[in-house]
This record gives C-alpha cells, structure tokens and sequence, in this order.
C-alpha cells in the first residue's frame, strides 16, 4: 500500500499523521520545487529525516559546533581522522573523548526535528509514501514521537508568523530587561525567582543569555531547535524579561544571508570585503578607481574584470567557501556549484566578476589541493 498527493496549501503533518496511523515502515519522499526530504519510519515512528540537499548549517559536525558542544578545531581533527580511516563522525568523536554517545543522540534528534519542522512550514508540495525495509545506521537513527511531531508540526505552523513579526531576524542582538537581573557581581545572570515561573525552555534561554548575543547563539546553545527557541524569546520579550538590545543594526533578509548564513568562523575581515563586492556588483554599481594624478581625483568607471581589487575579494570568497566545505566534509568539492547547492555561495559569486566562470579543479599536488584560476580570455 502506498500514498501519495499533491496538496497547495501542503499540510505535511496530515501526511506524516497517516502513516503513523498505519504503523508503516517505509520511506516518506516529500518534495516541492527544488527541494525534497526523505523520512525514514520504523513502526510509524520517524527514526531520520535527511534532506536531499543538505546545508552547511545542518550537517551534524556544524550544529554541535554551532552548539558549542565542539570547537571548529575539534571538528577539523575528528574530520582528518574520518577521511584516513572512514569511520562514522559519531564513533570518531566519542572514541576521542571529544564528546558522549549521549550527546551524539542528542544532535541526531535534533537534526531530525530541525529538518522536518522546515518542512511543516512549507505552503505546496507534493509527498509520496514507499512501504519497503529500511537498512539503516543505528547509530544514526533516533526513534521520534510521530503523534507529538504532528502536534508540533500544527503549532509551529500557526505560530510562526507571529514570532517572526516579534524576532526581527535570528541575527538581531538582545540582552536581559532589568527585571531580569541582579545586582550583585555578576549582572548577566537572571534572578532564580524570575526562572521559577517560567517554563523550561525560557529558562533554558535566560540562563544562555548574555548582553550582546544574537538570539541564534542563543537558540544554537539552548539545542531547543529554532522554533522552540525563538518561541521562547517571543514569549521572554512579552513578559519584558528580554529586548532587543539594537534593532536598527538588523539588516535585511538579503544582508543577512550574505552575513551570518555565509560567513562561518575563517577569515572573516576577507571574507566581508567579499561580501560588499557582491552587494555592489549585484546592485549594479562599479567600482571606481583614481586614475588621475590630481589630489583625490575619481576617474572613469573600470569594468569589473578590470579590477584587482574586485578579483582578489572574489577570489577570497570562493577560497573561504572552499575551507568550510573542507572542514566540514573531509575533502574539497568536485565542482564549485556543490558550494552553492550547500548555501554557501550565491550563484553570482561564481562567475564574479569576470562574467566567466572561475575555473577550478582538484589538484593533490598543489599546496592547497586545488587550482583557482581566472577565466582563459
């Protein structure tokens, strides 16, 4: 027996419920333009839900990183292991002490509810069950609550979008409101009588907090999820425990996703000079360089291809992509494009600013094991 429909609007917590209904093992295959998740269900039980596209934010060594549960370097190291020896992230990172099964457990799950409950926010789609036997890792498959990610799959849909018209951005920065402070040495820390009538998750978020944090360092610490987090800043912010500490410095979507979504941990000063080189080319405006010998003279426009400047900024872009994609998957990808499928280029920055794409191969014998060169004229 099987299922399958095309539904606008897309309910996917009506489709996940029907198939715990039937207690099925199978594979889920959810999908709408560009984008699909595969759900795997044991006994109508989700054990993983893995996109078939996977962002850089999403791959298991990122969130523990993003958790603080490892550092980047602790990551670089367990990932040099896996590429000699081809062992699981998972056992490589408890063999070496780095961190607990528990805690590997813990990011699995997480994982797993971070990627469906992007789903239940989709508006269209289309899904399709298989009843089949599944071969899957143990190690890497966390039996879920069906029934209770229906429930939450429903409530995150009706109360997102007013979250979203109270948490400007996940980049914004907020500090605890002066009811939520003591006086005494350490003024970062919530009084316990104010944590007393809150619920878990506020707690969680109030104890994290401190002045200057961006509610994502915050959601990322707590492991609640997005959705818990920020409904838990939503609810912090009501209660005039947390507000924003400087709304007017939250860029717009587009900023944003050239900030925080794309620039990760290295080399950020030349990772930013990138990043508004982009802006400019894609708001049309070029650079202009001093050609004349006349005290502060503005010459003529100079193409971008023209531009040292422009190039070396692109160039430092795509090398900066290049070592996340390293550091996070053991070895440098085949084709530029990987890096765009994994959020961390835009398309443009491919082609930019020549107006020709860069070229690019993997070389072992070069010192940083791949050419990046210019475009042949």
């Amino acid at each position: 027996m099987s299922l399958e429909e095309t539904s606008a609007p897309f309910v996917f917590a009506d489709a996940l419920g029907q198939v715990c209904q039937l207690g099925a093992t199978g594979l889920l295959l959810l999908e709408r333009e560009g984008q699909a998740v595969h759900v795997y269900l044991v006994e109508g039980r989700v054990v993983r839900a893995v996109p078939e596209k996977k962002s850089r934010r999403n791959l298991l060594g990122t969130m523990m990183v993003r958790s603080e549960v490892l550092t980047w370097e602790q990551l670089e190291q367990a990932l040099r292991i896996q590429k000699r020896t081809l062992r699981r992230l998972g056992d490589i990172l408890v063999g070496e002490g780095m961190v607990d099964r528990q805690t590997i457990s813990q990011m699995h799950r997480l994982q797993t509810k971070e990627t469906l409950h992007r789903v239940f926010l989709w508006k269209e789609g289309t899904y399709v069950f298989e009843p089949k036997e599944l071969d899957l890792d143990p190690a890497a498959s966390e039996s879920l609550d069906t029934e209770q990610l229906v429930e939450e799959g429903k409530r995150l849909a009706a109360e997102w979008p007013t979250i979203k018209e109270k948490i400007p951005a996940l980049e914004a920065k907020v500090r605890a409101s002066g009811r939520a402070r003591v006086t005494g040495r350490d003024k970062s820390k919530p009084r316990k009588k104010v944590l007393k009538d809150l619920t878990p998750s506020e707690q969680t978020i109030l104890s994290l907090l401190e002045d200057g944090d961006s509610i994502q360092r915050v959601a990322d610490a707590s492991k609640l999820g997005r959705f818990e987090a920020c409904k838990a800043v939503s609810q912090l912010m009501d209660k005039g425990l947390i507000e924003l500490d400087s709304p007017s410095s939250v860029g717009k979507p587009k900023e944003r996703m050239l900030g925080a979504e794309l620039l990760v941990g290295l080399r950020r000063t030349v990772a930013w000079v990138g990043v508004g080189l982009i802006v400019l080319a894609g708001t049309g405006v070029l650079a202009y360089v001093s050609l004349g010998s006349g005290k502060g003279s503005l010459a003529k426009a100079v193409p971008r291809y023209e531009s040292p400047l422009l190039e070396a900024g692109a160039r430092a872009r795509i090398e900066n992509a290049l070592e996340v994609w390293r550091l996070e998957q053991g070895t440098y990808p085949q084709h530029l494009e990987h890096l765009v499928e994994s959020e961390l280029l835009l398309p443009i920055e491919l082609v930019y600013p020549h107006g020709d794409p860069w070229v690019y191969r993997i070389a072992e014998e070069e010192p940083r094991g791949y050419l990046l060169l210019r475009p042949i004229p």
